[in-house]
């Protein structure tokens, strides 16, 4: 070992989580006279690394007294999973300025977060600032590679301004490594240094590096600095320059250690040019009373209401019961008396086993004895009732639940089980000290009475006797290794390769390929993780076609096999996707091979199985002939990947929704501590192979975009807008525009809402079909509308809101940039009303229903009469096209109908009701009166009228017509309802709905704002045959994105059309644009629409899962074409035959094409 010279400057090493004990780097920190050393809690949902709870008070104080009598000096970083912005973060924060307290540490490191603001962050930091204070303890502040020297400089002037708080105890850790990784600073960590102001003080520092592509974490000497070395030397003439003092961390935990060695050694060689303060940072004092906190969250009570019965028993049972036996028969009590489980009190179990088994519920003694034996009886009890209530859509659920019941093999059920700690108790090679304490809180407290606690009590006595220096008898400690192993078991904590071992010995059919798997496993080397995980899933798929339906110990052991093998995936999958990322060039074929196993695993797993299972059978059929200069190849998969990344989402969000509130409610109830409930859902998240599965949508999709040339944006409705930068869930949650003109940040669009005024924008955070109504009634009111094909950047934007915002979108780009004027001086002007309704409109009482023949526009409204219109073109040759037969129910015969049943006077009264009526709160009595008026109404003579034009057998689709809509300068698109698959017993009850449809507060706002006035508003009703399609679409027959007259725009959908105009679901429709002369598509999107919607057997719409694998849009190229010139010949005869650009709606079934509807287009260009 060198010396180091340097007394203010020491150099050590960290805890870590691939260390075989939490004390382990300790220890090699002691015994190789490393001068610091810093504690990192991170401990893993495998039960890697440690927390907090792992080191009690004799070992802290035991690391006090070592560290001191080793002169070391002692730093603490926070826990990973600590949010400043959190107030349930504050108590974690708190807890590891406490512990670093215990052990004598003299500074706490925290990451800086600029997500939020560093307004805010510094706002959220000043209670952490006030409490390290008060302990006695500096506060550094670290970058991460997200983090600019400018972000520091700012932060740092932002704590210069507070002058009624201390923070002079406040300081940097510069990272180097991240500093290397830094978008601004790229592979030029001393560039990152230079940028930093003089007064940013630099207290702390964490050295590792890399090649600037990710966090390696390299040994410092192991990356780019073993052949050239300048780059440190440079660093520590900086850190000289500023009068360093502090300590130098090294952040790895290498195979060898020894690495550590030879990184300090040449790092005291190199400081030895330099010159730095003489002394180290004087101690600072601690405070006697420290800032008083609350020990567990909050109390709040159960919500009341059926629905939260089960977990108010779950809690009063808790509350009677003491010991963890007593405990799990409360469970098993209330689960005999709640014989229909919902899926609610199942996650609220899996919630309460989890505080147990993890001891952030404690468990004490209840002064009665019980072995073993009586826990795992109970275990196995409590199994066979939730076997009663097991089902496909819980799956998920219950596997949150097994690990955490303790085993109940033959083993355990024995009438004296684990008995070989009462032979280790009785030896006489160990010291009576020892013995006693093994007899007094092992042997006597797991035979009266066992718990989770046990397993901790003696996971510290393994670690005491096999701890460095520890001299026990070999044979003692061979044989408490074995116990703790077997303790182990019991608490079903079981490594994977014994829980495998024991299905070969019960299972021959599987037993074969566990043995591939596990020699496989053993002979596994570098490169070789892809074929491992395949046998893996081979073995999990195997897994699960041979589980019995029963709870017998065999089934137990099985669940938890592959629970296991899906945990050891998670790790493979990590070590896959690093080594995709180091590579220059995808190798395309593996890594979707890898995707589908990943899919495939969470498919096993319970997860939303049926888009499982049609995402696989997609990207099994794109991978076959894979090849990334196809560019239509690549569209393809993304629309894969899209949909891929949408499961990523709605698994976070139904987690979030399963298990936080409820994770809140039941902790709070129970006082379990607050960050123990916090970081529920956070691990449930990271610890899914979910979590894998984004990250490879991530790899694939930026590589697709990369070569495609795809941009980051998708541009619906182009323009330029100005406005305050402002966020919502939806359109129906957006606050008034009291500051002037908005650009709305859009969470989810249903695809048919109204625009409100004083919206100059709409930015989704989804895709959106471009010929939905809402893109549709963004470019009529020219309101500019994109998507952001990457989430990042809606995210980025959403750390904007507030701001004052210029947004430019063309079909090339889409940019936005600061704007400081006034928003009077930069918002446009909103459109002038369009007086655009119908004169001269046809009032008739007689007849009822008109033939399509026979209609106007003046009679039954434009989309009528454009039908008519279509229907006479398709009569002539070359059309290639038909129209399903229909009838119209024309303008008048509603008041009719109304007169006849003696409500004209109350309807012409509605009528001058609602034209003084000016906010939607109070049209809603309005219109709830008018439903209840046309509910009385009589319609047999209606229905009779219909149904004589109809067979029995046809299914009826009622459409409005109204005299508001389709019309040259007003679409009205998706105002007005549309009612599908009606029977004829039914016709009376849709028709009520379309009439009602035309005095909707959207409605009349949306006629207000064009100017048309009440007189003339009316409603035809237009009954067409219902339609069966494969595939629905729109044909605009001018580019609506870039105003081409030259250009066809198609979007198609499988099944019914609804999904295409109104968006129902999110996702991509296909798209393409096609040359109006030749019919030559260029394929803009593949379709990612998770479901497609199809006629139900007796009404409505159904969604099923839709796979695209096998639809010939996708999967054959001369199909496409073939649709696609068909498409633009009839779009080009309508518009021709029209006499001006159209927006038309049709269908295909087998090999026919339908038009349903064509309506004037609303251009903007």
């Amino acid at each position: 070992m060198i010396e180091n010279t340097h007394k203010s400057i020491r150099i050590g090493n960290q805890t870590a989580f691939m260390a075989l004990t939490p004390l382990a780097p300790f220890f090699y920190a002691v015994e190789n006279h490393f001068g610091a050393f810093e504690w990192f809690p991170d401990k893993k949902e495998s039960g890697a690394g440690w927390d907090l709870g792992d080191i009690n008070e004799e070992q802290r104080r035991f690391i006090k007294k070592t560290a001191q009598a080793n002169e070391i000096t002692l730093s603490m970083h926070a826990s990973s999973w600590a949010d400043p912005f959190r107030l349930e973060s504050r108590k974690i924060f708190f807890d590891n300025i406490d512990f670093a307290g215990e052990i004598g540490a003299v500074l706490l490191n925290i990451h800086l977060s600029t997500e939020h603001g560093l307004a805010d962050y510094v706002r959220a930091i000043l209670p952490i600032c006030n409490y390290c204070r008060a302990a006695g303890l500096r506060l550094a502040i670290e970058n991460t590679p997200l983090t600019s020297p400018e972000d520091f400089n700012r932060l740092f002037a932002l704590l210069r301004e507070i002058k009624d708080t201390p923070l002079d105890h406040v300081g940097m850790c510069i990272d180097l490594g991240h500093a290397n990784l830094c978008s601004t600073t790229q592979n030029d960590y001393i560039g990152f240094l230079d940028r930093l102001d003089s007064q940013v003080p630099i207290i702390h520092a964490h050295l590792h590096e890399n090649y600037g592509d990710y966090d390696a974490h390299l040994v410092i000497f192991t990356g780019p600095a073993a052949q050239n070395d300048r780059g440190v030397r440079l660093f520590f003439d900086r850190l000289a320059k500023r009068a360093y003092q502090g300590v130098i961390i090294l952040e790895q935990w290498p195979d060898p250690p020894s690495l550590l060695n030879a990184a300090r050694d040449r790092l005291i060689q190199i400081m030895a040019d330099f010159t730095f303060p003489l002394e180290p940072p004087p101690i600072l004092p601690k405070k006697e009373n420290g800032e008083k906190r609350e020990k567990y969250s909050s109390k709040m009570p159960i919500p009341a209401g059926d629905e939260f019965r089960f977990v108010k028993l779950l809690v009063e049972a808790d509350q009677q019961r003491k010991s963890w036996r007593r405990k799990l028969a409360g469970i098993y009590q209330l689960l005999r008396e709640t014989p229909k489980l919902t899926t609610d009190d199942l996650v609220y179990l899996a919630v309460y086993l989890r505080f147990l088994g993890t001891g952030a519920l404690a468990c004490t003694e209840d002064g009665r004895h019980f072995r073993p034996s009586r826990h795992a009886r109970l275990s196995q009890q409590i199994q066979e009732q939730l076997l009663a209530c097991t089902s496909p859509d819980n799956a998920f659920i219950l596997r949150h639940i097994y690990p955490w019941l303790p085993s109940y093999d033959s083993a355990f059920t024995r009438t004296e089980p684990l008995t070989r700690i009462r032979d280790i108790a009785h030896r006489n090679d160990i010291p009576p000290e020892l013995k006693k304490e093994i007899k007094n809180t092992l042997q006597n407290k797991l035979h009266r009475c066992a718990g989770p606690e046990d397993l901790t009590t003696s996971e510290n006595i393994l670690q005491r006797i096999t701890a460095p220096g520890a001299e026990y008898a070999r044979p003692f400690v061979e044989q408490f290794k074995i116990f703790h192993q077997e303790l182990r078991e019991f608490f079903n904590i079981e490594a994977l390769e014994q829980r495998l071992n024991k299905i070969c010995l019960a299972n021959d059919k599987i037993k074969p390929v566990i043995q591939r798997f596990l020699e496989a496993r053993a002979a596994a080397r570098p490169g070789q993780q892809a074929a491992l995980l395949k046998l893996l899933t081979k073995l999990r798929c195997q897994l699960a076609q041979q589980l019995p339906p029963d709870a017998s110990p065999q089934t137990q052991n099985m669940r938890l096999t592959d629970i296991g093998l899906a945990d050891y995936a998670f790790v493979l999958l990590s070590e896959i996707i690093t080594e995709f990322e180091n590579h220059q060039e995808l190798p395309w074929k593996k890594v979707l091979e890898v995707l589908i196993m990943n899919v495939n695993n969470i498919r096993l797993n319970g997860v939303e199985t049926a888009e499982c299972t049609a995402i696989i059978a997609e990207l099994t059929a794109w991978r076959r002939n894979f090849d990334p200069q196809v560019r239509d190849y690549l569209l393809r998969l993304k629309a894969t990947l899209t949909r891929s990344r949408r499961l990523t989402d709605s698994y976070r969000e139904m987690v979030l929704g399963l298990f936080l509130k409820k994770t809140k409610i039941l902790g709070r109830a129970l006082k379990v501590p607050s960050h123990a409930v916090e970081l529920y859902c956070e691990g449930e998240i990271r610890a899914s192979l979910i979590f894998q599965l984004a990250k490879l949508n991530t790899l694939l999709l930026k590589n697709i975009r990369s070569i495609a040339g795809l941009p980051p944006w998708d541009v619906i409705g182009p323009g330029v807008a100005c406005g305050t930068l402002c966020t919502a869930a939806g359109l129906d949650y957006l606050p008034a525009a009291e500051n002037g003109p908005q650009i709305v940040l859009l969470k989810q669009a249903a695809g048919d809402e109204s625009i409100p005024q004083g919206v100059r924008a709409l930015v989704l955070a989804h895709n959106l079909p471009h010929l939905s109504h809402l893109a549709i009634r963004a470019r009529q009111a020219e309101v500019v509308l994109v998507a952001a094909e990457d989430s990042s950047l809606f995210k980025e934007l959403c750390r904007q809101r507030g701001k004052k915002l210029t947004i430019t979108a063309t079909a090339e780009s889409v940019t936005f940039n600061r704007n400081e004027k006034t928003t009077g001086e930069t918002a446009p002007k909103p459109p002038k009303a369009k007086q655009g309704g119908l004169s001269n409109l046809l009032i008739t009482r007689q007849p009822l229903v008109l033939e399509l023949t026979r209609i106007t526009p003046n009679s039954g409204g434009a989309k009528a009469d454009g039908l008519r219109r279509l229907h006479e073109l398709a009569q002539k040759k070359g059309a290639d096209f038909n129209t399903p037969k229909g009838v119209v129910i024309p303008f008048g015969v509603m008041e009719a109908t109304l007169n006849a049943g003696g409500l004209m006077g109350q309807y012409i009264s509605f009528l001058q009701r609602i034209d003084k009526i000016n906010d939607q709160k109070g049209f809603q009595a309005a219109e709830d009166d008018l439903r209840r008026m046309l509910a009385a109404l009589n319609y047999e003579q209606l229905s009779t009228a219909i149904k004589k034009k109809f067979t029995a057998q046809e299914r009826l689709i009622l459409r409005s017509s109204s005299s508001c809509e389709d019309l040259a300068a007003i679409s009205g698109a998706g105002l007005y309802e549309s009612i599908t698959n009606v029977d004829h017993e039914h016709i009376g009850q849709a028709l009520r709905k379309v009439w009602a449809s035309l005095w909707t507060w959207r409605a009349v706002l949306s006629r207000r704002q064009n100017g048309i006035t009440t007189e003339q508003t009316y409603m035809a009703v237009l009954i067409q045959q219902m339609l069966k399609p494969d595939y629905s679409f729109v044909i605009h027959t001018v580019n609506p994105i870039t105003g081409r007259h030259n250009e066809i725009y198609l979007e198609l959908v499988a099944g019914q059309g609804e999904t295409l105009a109104g968006a129902r679901f999110p996702g991509t429709p296909y798209r393409m644009v096609c040359d109006k002369k030749t019919g030559q598509p260029t394929m803009l999107a593949f379709a990612d629409l998770s479901k497609a919607l199809w006629v139900g057997r007796r009404e409505g719409m159904v969604a099923k899962t839709a796979d695209y694998s096998t639809c010939g849009l996708s999967t054959n190229k001369k199909v496409r074409v073939r649709m696609a010139k068909r498409l633009t010949a009839i779009g080009r005869l309508v518009e021709k035959t029209f006499g001006s650009p159209q927006d038309i709606e049709g269908a295909i079934v087998g090999d026919r094409i339908s038009l349903v509807q064509s309506r004037p287009q609303i251009l903007t260009h």
